[in-house]
């Protein structure tokens, strides 16, 4: 299907731009032999996951939202009702060059949500290395829950619904490379059992109420 694919001015590419593959190949991410069509995998990649696709509203399901965004793209489903084993691959994140890509599409947004996103990984791994070392309390297992839950939440706001574990796992590992680092003279301190009450591990980032693109 082309020139009539869903699209917003707002979004970072027109599925309907007959340049797509080669604009979105200029990122390593995308230049790559995936195993199946590129034209339809990029314009599918650009509809199901743009922040401002018309398909995030119109089907809130993610896997709803897939499966329509597949067979307008033009991929093909059998007698069966099934799509190719490639196929089936990229849908159910089994693909990871294509959840590479997929991870570097939103990226490219680059909204709060995923400075947030790295902010509280990095605060968990701060909480997680005091228990790893025997400090365990109320306040830290509170804190662990809250941040877990505050991941959750914008890992499915990113993705537009609860992803596959595999697109999950891609995503939180290009955000370890973004993770403010701990000092050494920080873990020395929770070595020696030190509750870091003046540490802030968000680094400069100011932990407030989350909000999302649209909340007033």
């Amino acid at each position: 299907m082309k020139g009539n694919l869903p699209y917003s001015s707002k979004m970072l590419y027109n599925p309907n731009d007959e340049e797509l593959v080669e604009k979105l190949s200029m990122y390593a991410e995308f230049n790559k032999d995936f195993g199946i069509d590129k034209e339809k995998l990029f314009k599918y990649i650009v509809i199901t996951y743009d922040m401002e696709s018309p398909m995030r509203t119109m089907y809130v399901d993610l896997w709803e939202r897939k499966r329509s965004v597949a067979i307008l793209v033009g991929f093909k489903m059998n007698s069966n009702g099934k799509f190719s084993e490639e196929e089936e691959a990229v849908f159910i994140g089994k693909n990871m060059d294509v959840n590479e890509a997929i991870t570097k599409y939103i990226m490219l947004h680059g909204i709060p949500e995923y400075t947030a996103l790295v902010a509280y990984q990095s605060g968990l791994h701060y909480e997680m290395l005091k228990v790893q070392r025997g400090v365990i309390n109320q306040s830290i297992t509170k804190n662990i829950n809250l941040l877990r839950e505050k991941i959750r939440d914008i890992t499915e706001y990113l993705f537009g619904g609860d992803e596959t574990l595999n697109l999950k796992r891609m995503l939180y590992s290009k955000i370890e490379k973004d993770r403010f680092p701990l000092p050494d003279e920080v873990v020395k301190r929770i070595n020696n059992g030190d509750m870091l009450d003046d540490f802030n591990p968000y680094g400069d980032y100011k932990v407030d109420e989350l909000k999302f693109l649209g909340d007033e």
